[in-house]
């Protein structure tokens, strides 16, 4: 039974690993850059897309090869946020309408 995967080797130096042996020297680089924020977002998925990857590239780790998750993440992030909103406004008891 295999153990815990491998942490990318930026993960390890960012945690400030102190064992530079367990340190993968030939490690395949990751594309570098910020990736392009889908246009099907809404707009809090957008801000929260712009405030998420700022944060990735200042730690250098965005990647336009994360576009897909973070999509998703920013999606998730905005129903959260509208999900919320309501519950502050209506409360947690939802009425339904009755059925015939």
């Amino acid at each position: 039974m295999p153990g815990p995967r491998p942490k990318p080797t930026k993960t390890k130096l960012l945690h400030g690993e102190k064992n530079r042996d367990r340190i993968n020297q030939n490690e395949p680089p990751v594309p570098e850059g910020v990736p392009d924020c889908p246009g099907h977002l809404d707009a809090g998925a957008r801000d929260e897309w712009g405030r998420i990857c700022a944060d990735l590239q200042a730690m250098g780790l965005s990647s336009p090869v994360h576009r897909p998750a973070l999509a998703a993440y920013c999606t998730a992030y905005s129903r959260w946020i509208d999900a919320e909103q309501k519950v502050q406004e209506d409360g947690f008891v939802m009425l339904s309408k009755d059925k015939k």
